[in-house]
């Protein structure tokens, strides 16, 4: 059995006695998770891994088939269009594009499987074991980010990197570049939210290539390789306990009006996070404080090492990638420093457990 499934289940096993000694209850607020992850980001997944899928394959593969049959079956419009106009209606534009984009996906998946006769079946069991294992994962991952914070945190973290970035950009802060950037260009903060919101799709995107082109073992793998980052970076928490430059920022909030999703999701950590400090947290939320290192790199990283045989796929999300990095420093979500440790932890959760995975592709 694979390193990373020992690793996950110890890191079960163990986390009776750690909620206890963290004095928090080992309550989980199921509602809260599977909203989060079986709906939305199953949603954004899909539109994530439809659209991956559209750059990274041949045209003759990905876009020919689905021309070909609505061509033949122009009645299909007759459905869709109603659809998307009233999922927009009730849920608003961007949920409702999730899921008009969901369905259509689910339905493009469900005719070639009956066009290859591949099985139906089998391909939701190889999408939905990696899901859930990931599922499982953020869940243990969510109880030692609050076991941890209850045990470890008190700020003094956030001055030790504030520090190492002072080094690093010559006296200067991310806070500070930040609030410089955003007050000159504040139309900027929609499309970093976009850019820094989109590192989900491309997780998950990838987890349905990786499943439905090679199968659930390489998926699994795929996973497997995120989780062990995550288990590092938690090591890396217990250390240098501190959540990001928006929590030490005095002004932060501020700086950019409400109503941005980023900026919600923030007060909403920050309020997880004292409530976990002051051991008052009823029940684990997906909430999440790591700074270092920065695991929308992480992961963005080990799915570039994944996709790798997808030539054309791999610019493209080389350029999303170097764009993701500017987006997550100045909406303050981490300190520089955070970003450099993503590299390292990266290639070692590959080696750990993703050293071994093949490039397939070669378009």
């Amino acid at each position: 059995m694979s390193v990373h499934y020992w690793a996950t289940l110890l890191m079960a096993v163990m986390l009776v006695p750690v909620m206890r000694a963290a004095g928090l209850p080992l309550r989980i607020a199921w509602a809260e998770f599977f909203r989060d992850y079986w709906v939305f980001l199953v949603l954004e997944s899909t539109i994530g891994g439809v659209i991956l899928y559209l750059i990274g394959a041949p045209l003759a593969d990905s876009v020919g088939p689905l021309f070909r049959r609505y061509s033949r079956q122009k009645v299909r419009f007759l459905f869709l269009l109603p659809m998307v106009a009233i999922l927009i209606l009730i849920m608003g534009i961007r949920v409702g594009l999730l899921a008009s984009g969901f369905t259509i996906g689910m339905l493009e998946v469900k005719d070639r499987a009956e066009e290859n006769h591949s099985g139906l079946l089998k391909m939701a069991s190889d999408l939905f074991w990696p899901a859930a294992y990931l599922f499982a994962g953020a869940i243990v991952i969510s109880a030692y980010n609050d076991a941890i914070a209850a045990l470890r945190y008190d700020g003094t973290a956030e001055f030790v990197l504030m520090r190492w970035d002072s080094a690093l950009l010559g006296g200067y802060s991310v806070s500070g570049l930040a609030h410089a950037f955003i007050g000159r260009w504040p139309g900027s903060v929609p499309w970093m939210e976009v850019i820094y919101l989109g590192i989900f799709a491309q997780t998950g995107g990838c987890l349905a290539i990786l499943a439905l082109t090679e199968g659930r073992r390489r998926a699994l793998q795929y996973v497997g390789t995120i989780l062990i980052g995550f288990y590092v970076a938690l090591a890396c928490f217990y250390l240098w306990p501190a959540t990001g430059p928006y929590a030490s920022c005095v002004d932060h909030f501020s700086v950019v009006p409400d109503g941005r999703v980023v900026y919600h999701l923030q007060r909403m950590v920050l309020e997880a996070l004292e409530r976990a400090r002051l051991g008052s947290l009823s029940a684990i939320g997906p909430d999440y404080y790591v700074a270092l290192p920065s695991m929308h790199l992480v992961q963005a990283l080990i799915a570039l090492w994944f996709l790798r045989g997808w030539k054309r796929l791999l610019v493209v999300l080389m350029a999303f990638d170097v764009l993701l990095i500017p987006a997550i420093l100045l909406l303050e979500n981490h300190y520089l420093v955070d970003l450099i440790a993503a590299v390292p932890v990266a290639a070692l959760a590959i080696i750990i457990s993703g050293r071994d995975a093949p490039a397939l592709r070669t378009s």
